[in-house]
């Protein structure tokens, strides 16, 4: 993770300040990282959930929005991964995509392009991120 593991410097622990009625899921594949994200969350909205890996299969409910940040490099399976977010993804739903590197940012586009998803919206403002907000694409 960007951000060092404590406090309200989690990233899940920050987008839960920022949407007080909603729970967070902060999903990973490794157990001990689940568990430290378990022990410094700090809200009581704040779900560390172990899924299998590189997908998010066992988070309990159909979510309006996914943010993968900062994993790109280490997933080897993108196909498996868009296939569970999109299957856990309400309809009108967003997947972001944030990384530091432009490259990786570019690679995670084309393979959640290939996976059905679209642009939504590229956020340029945002200095030290790359960003890229997409949503399901519509029709077969």
């Amino acid at each position: 993770p960007a951000a060092p593991l404590r406090g309200p410097r989690l990233l899940c622990s920050q987008i839960a300040g920022r949407m007080p009625s909603l729970p967070v899921y902060a999903v990973d594949w490794h157990r001990a990282l689940v568990d430290r994200v378990a022990a410094r969350a700090g809200s009581g909205r704040v779900y560390p959930t172990l899924c299998d890996y590189e997908t998010i299969d066992r988070v309990p409910v159909a979510s309006g929005l996914v943010v993968l940040a900062g994993l790109w490099q280490s997933l080897e399976d993108p196909p498996q991964m868009f296939l569970s977010i999109k299957a856990k993804l309400e309809q009108g739903g967003r997947l972001v995509l944030m990384e530091r590197d432009g490259e990786c940012l570019e690679d995670a586009k084309h393979w959640a392009r290939k996976s059905g998803f679209e642009r939504f919206a590229e956020p340029k403002h945002i200095s030290g991120c790359c960003i890229c907000v997409m949503g399901v694409r519509a029709g077969p």
